[in-house]
């Protein structure tokens, strides 16, 4: 039996009398390896943590008006330099697939362009 728990079901919107800065924020996980590369110019959309009998998924998504390649390049350089394993799985002109692993911690980085923005999703499994 999988234990659930959603840290935010969906992006922030605004209330119609809500200003700006009165928008929920969404947050990463208490769990996020402190290690791994944030692409700065992103926004966090959505995040949420799923609870096995012996281990623990987490899974976070960005949005950024960056093109995909720019995107896959911070990864790789960042990746690297952050002693994280990884390998390009899949790379296209509008999306990429990166596994990683660093270690207990593996997973699935996925980059691609979707209604004019650029998309990063990224899978975790924690042991």
């Amino acid at each position: 039996q999988r234990d659930k728990k959603q840290v935010e079901l969906s992006p922030p919107r605004p209330s119609p009398s809500a200003s700006a800065n009165q928008v929920t924020k969404i947050k990463l996980p208490e769990n996020f390896p402190k290690d791994f590369p944030v692409f700065q110019q992103a926004v966090l959309i959505n995040a949420w943590v799923v609870n096995g009998k012996d281990s623990q998924g987490i899974s976070v998504v960005w949005e950024t008006d960056e093109p995909v390649s720019k995107v896959v390049r911070f990864y790789q350089q960042k990746l690297k330099a952050l002693s994280w394993n990884f390998e390009l799985v899949s790379e296209k002109k509008d999306s990429a697939t990166l596994s990683f692993s660093k270690g207990k911690t593996v997973g699935f980085l996925g980059i691609t362009t979707t209604d004019r923005k650029t998309v990063i999703s990224v899978t975790f499994g924690l042991k």
